[in-house]
C-alpha cells in the first residue's frame, strides 16, 4: 500500500499517496476551510428539507509544515485554527475553536477522473460532475425533479425524490486514480464533484480523521475497503436459481405464487412486505410497524412458511427501526429505554408519518441494537422461519 506523506511546495504543500498528489494546498488556492452555520432541517414523513444559514467561511491560507504535523491559519501570526497530524495513511484533525461547526476540504481533481461510492447511490454509478448530499432519508417518489410524477409527489405530499436521495449514504469515494478517501464522521455532509480542478467535501463538524486507501489494481483497493468497512457474505446459491416474488396480498400471495409456478415459473423465494399487517389511511394502505405476525392478514403463517421450506422456497419479510406507538413493541422498547429521545427533554421522539406516529429504536445504543436484533429480528422473524 502506498504511504501518505507531505511535500512542501510554493508556500504551501502537497499531500501524496506514494508519488500521487491527492491534495494541493496553496495560499492563493487553499484546500482547507472552517466556518460556522445554523442548520434548518424539516422532516415530513421520512423526507427531509435541509437548508443552511452560513454565518462564516474562513480560508486557511497559511500552512506551517513539519515532518508529521501541519498547522493551518487564516493569516500569518494568528494561532493555528486547524492542526493536521499524519497517521497511518490518515490525517488526524484537531480544531482549536469549539464554535466551528462547518468544515470543507478540497482534494485534487484530474481531467477525465471517474468517481464512485458515497454509499448506495441509486441514480448514477459515476459520480463525477455532480453534487451528493449525504443524509439518510426516504428515497421518495421518482429520481428526477423535472418529471411530472416527482412534481406531483412534492406538491401533494412533499415526498418527491431526487437523484441523490438514499437510505444508505457513506462519506467515502473511490477514484479512477486508484485511491479512495473516507471521512470519519456521523454529521451531515456533502461531496461535490462538479469542479474540474478539485473535489469539495463538506461536513457539518470538524471530523476526527480522514482516511486514505491506495492500490495499483481496483480489486486490491476494494479489498482494502472491505477490510475497513466489512465484507458481506457470499450470496447463497438459491438466490440465483429461481425468482423471488414480491407480493403483498395477504393470504392470497400464496395462491398467486402457486399460479405462477403452475405456469412454469421457477420460484425460490416469496417476499411479503405486509406480513406484519396493514393500516388504511386517507392517502393509501400502509404497513403496521409492530413487526409481529398479522394473524388476520396471514392466518397460519408459521405453518405455511414450513410448507414452503419443504418445497425449497424461502419466505422473506421486511423490518425497519420504526415502532408504531399503538403497537406492543413500542411499549416494550419504551420500558427498556431503547427509543431515541427528543433533543430538549427525555421524552421519546415520535415521527408523524401521516395519521399515525412512530418511535425510533436508538441504534446508537448497543443495548437497544441488541434488543432489536434478538427481540424483533430473532424472535419475531427468524424464529418464525423467515429467511
Amino acid at each position: 500500500m502506498r504511504s501518505l506523506s507531505v511535500r512542501e511546495a510554493a508556500g504551501g504543500f502537497d499531500l501524496l499517496l506514494g508519488e500521487q498528489v491527492v491534495l494541493r494546498h496553496r495560499p492563493q488556492a487553499p484546500a482547507f476551510f472552517l466556518g460556522r452555520g445554523r442548520h434548518d432541517i424539516q422532516m415530513f414523513r421520512g423526507n427531509f428539507d435541509i437548508a443552511d444559514r452560513l454565518d462564516e467561511r474562513l480560508a486557511l491560507r497559511v500552512a506551517d509544515v513539519s515532518e508529521a504535523c501541519i498547522e493551518l491559519r487564516a493569516i500569518v501570526g494568528q494561532p493555528a485554527l486547524l492542526t493536521l497530524t499524519l497517521g497511518d495513511n490518515q490525517l488526524l484533525l484537531a480544531c482549536s475553536n469549539p464554535a466551528v461547526n462547518r468544515f470543507w476540504i478540497r482534494t485534487f481533481a484530474e481531467a477525465g477522473e471517474r468517481l464512485w461510492g458515497c454509499g448506495e447511490q441509486m441514480s448514477y454509478f459515476n459520480l463525477a460532475g455532480r453534487r451528493f448530499p449525504l443524509w439518510t432519508s426516504e428515497p421518495g417518489v421518482g429520481r428526477d425533479k423535472s418529471t411530472l410524477l416527482t412534481f406531483e409527489a412534492d406538491r401533494t405530499s412533499r415526498s418527491g425524490g431526487d437523484y441523490s436521495k438514499t437510505n444508505y449514504p457513506q462519506p467515502t469515494y473511490l477514484s479512477s486514480r486508484h485511491y479512495a478517501l473516507h471521512i470519519e464522521t456521523t454529521a451531515y455532509g456533502c461531496f461535490d464533484f462538479r469542479d474540474p480542478e478539485f473535489h469539495e467535501l463538506e461536513v457539518w463538524q470538524v471530523p476526527s480523521r480522514i482516511e486514505f486507501f491506495a492500490a495499483d489494481r481496483f480489486a486490491r483497493l476494494v479489498t482494502q475497503l472491505s477490510h475497513r468497512f466489512g465484507r458481506p457474505p457470499r450470496l447463497p446459491d438459491w438466490i440465483f436459481s429461481g425468482a423471488i416474488l414480491g407480493l403483498k396480498d395477504g393470504g392470497q400471495s400464496f395462491s398467486r405464487m402457486d399460479a405462477m409456478i403452475a405456469a412454469g415459473a421457477v420460484v425460490t423465494g416469496l417476499w411479503c412486505e405486509d406480513w406484519c399487517g396493514v393500516r388504511t389511511t386517507s392517502f393509501g394502505r400502509r404497513l403496521f410497524w409492530d413487526w409481529k405476525i398479522s394473524e388476520t392478514r396471514y392466518p397460519a403463517l408459521r405453518q405455511k412458511i414450513a410448507e414452503l421450506a419443504r418445497r425449497g422456497i424461502r419466505f422473506l419479510a421486511y423490518v425497519n427501526p420504526y415502532l408504531a406507538v399503538d403497537g406492543s413493541l413500542y411499549q416494550e422498547a419504551l420500558a427498556h429505554g431503547h427509543l431515541a429521545l427528543q433533543l430538549d427533554n427525555d421524552e421519546p421522539y415520535q415521527v408523524d408519518f401521516g395519521e399515525f406516529d412512530s418511535g425510533i429504536v436508538d441504534f446508537t445504543s448497543p443495548a437497544a441494537a441488541a434488543w432489536f436484533e434478538e427481540r424483533v429480528i430473532g424472535q419475531e422473524m427468524l424464529d418464525l422461519g423467515v429467511g
